[in-house]
């Protein structure tokens, strides 16, 4: 099961992810990709990037530049997240 930790230091669940992009919640408006990183270690593969980002959080602005990581599982065939990180860049 995923285990999310968001840019607040706040840990949540898959569950809790999903439901706050359901409930409309994050709204992006624009969002720039760059300095991807991808390293395999074992049958793990971890992705890191900075995403420039333009939207809102519950009616907020909410624009930024943040670091996301993620830990991708393969279990019988299909790829999943199960470790999630974002944070802040200066």
């Amino acid at each position: 099961s995923l285990v999310f930790t968001n840019h607040l230091g706040l840990v949540m669940s898959k569950s809790d992810d999903i439901e706050g992009h359901k409930a409309g919640d994050l709204k992006i408006e624009d969002i720039v990709l760059s300095d991807q990183i991808i390293k395999r270690i074992d049958g793990l593969v971890l992705v890191s990037v900075h995403a420039e980002i333009t939207g809102s959080y519950k009616g907020s602005t909410a624009n930024g530049n943040f670091r996301f990581t993620r830990l991708w599982s393969n279990e019988n065939s299909n790829w999943k997240v199960i470790v999630g990180h974002s944070c802040l860049v200066a």
